[in-house]
């Protein structure tokens, strides 16, 4: 699926707005034992997100995640010391409306129904490409909008407004 995007229409002058725009503002852990796919998926990420956080294993990850803001969370789930799976469990205890996706080399029907209970944006096979992450990134922003946690609107002076109500900050962009 391509980017969704809004078009606001002012005096017969047709402005977008790229849905992951909103991104900008806000964090993402990703969580992988394999330091190589790690770097690499840091480089496409930075490019959606305000802040890319990374993580080697739940245990590291759970430190980030206390310590730090995140809006997003993408986790391996094989990993040394503490998998994915028991990393978001304890993430599940404490915030259940957190958004987080697993990622694994493996299509295991155990691990896709260990995965059902823990409330997952998504599940995803490795490997995987641009577009597919796209289009989870693409089901995050409308799980933010089902949730109520964005606004749109546009002000007097032509800007495109989002208030993005989980950390309650404003956000003014230009329009194009």
């Amino acid at each position: 699926l391509e980017s969704i995007f809004i078009f606001i229409f002012f005096n017969d002058i047709i402005y977008s707005m790229n849905n992951l725009d909103i991104l900008k503002e806000l964090n993402v852990l990703h969580v992988d034992d394999n330091i190589q796919a790690c770097e690499n998926i840091k480089k496409t990420l930075e490019y959606y997100f305000k802040n890319v956080f990374i993580a080697h294993n739940g245990e590291e990850a759970l430190e980030i995640y206390n310590k730090k803001e995140c809006h997003l969370l993408i986790v391996d789930y094989d990993m040394p010391i503490m998998n994915g799976y028991e990393f978001l469990q304890i993430i599940r205890e404490k915030d259940d409306e957190i958004s987080a996706m697993i990622i694994s080399s493996y299509d295991d029907k155990v691990k896709l129904k260990n995965a059902i209970g823990l409330n997952l944006l998504e599940y995803i096979v490795k490997p995987y490409g641009l577009d597919e992450l796209k289009d989870v990134l693409n089901k995050f922003v409308k799980s933010l909008e089902k949730k109520e946690l964005l606004r749109y609107y546009v002000t007097e002076t032509l800007f495109y407004k989002r208030l993005l109500l989980m950390t309650q900050k404003s956000i003014n962009l230009p329009l194009m």
